[in-house]
């Protein structure tokens, strides 16, 4: 039997179905506090991962979505050397604590690229690690211009992640740029 054809994002039907991922979110949701699975973390509005798979990570949009409008998703893996300067250096630089407090940062980890990890990379529209995007939380959907693939640098992701940065009350889609009086 020939696969129909998928629209970017889509899983494959074999690989997740409704029932699952629905079914699931309930059981994942309440184990996932007691797991350590979503915490707050310093500054950093909720934080959640490692995901691994196409199901967790529909589970963590939909938790992230909770408290957040979007969320900073961060695809990675062990041997990713750029990866761990992202770990170690650009998510804890105090500029960007500053600009993730209203953020959920969901953490990929596609370590073991096995099935799991390339179902995952292909609904995120992914090749593999370092990639970083902002997603709104209530539709799962990827915000234009704020994806990253590869080596980028602290001020980088400030730009990126500062339109997303304000007050609760006025988080969620960055705010438009003002028109500008034509000239008669």
């Amino acid at each position: 039997m020939m696969e129909e054809p998928r629209k970017p994002g889509q899983l494959p039907a074999a690989s997740c179905s409704r029932r699952t991922v629905l079914g699931g979110l309930g059981a994942f949701a309440g184990i996932a506090g007691l797991a350590g699975f979503a915490r707050p973390a310093q500054a950093i509005s909720t934080k959640i991962g490692p995901i691994r798979t196409a199901a967790q990570y529909v589970q963590a949009v939909a938790i992230a979505g909770r408290h957040n409008s979007n969320a900073l998703v961060d695809i990675a893996a062990d041997w990713c050397g750029f990866c761990r300067i992202i770990d170690e250096e650009i998510l804890p630089d105090p500029r960007i604590v500053e600009h993730l407090t209203n953020l959920a940062l969901i953490k990929v980890d596609v370590t073991p690229m096995d099935d799991d990890s390339r179902v995952l990379l292909e609904l995120l529209g992914a090749k593999g690690p370092p990639t970083m995007f902002i997603i709104e939380t209530k539709t799962g959907r990827e915000l234009s211009g704020t994806r990253s693939l590869g080596w980028f640098d602290v001020e980088n992701l400030v730009a990126r992640l500062r339109p997303f940065s304000q007050s609760k009350a006025g988080a969620g889609r960055p705010e438009k740029p003002k028109a500008r009086p034509r000239k008669s």
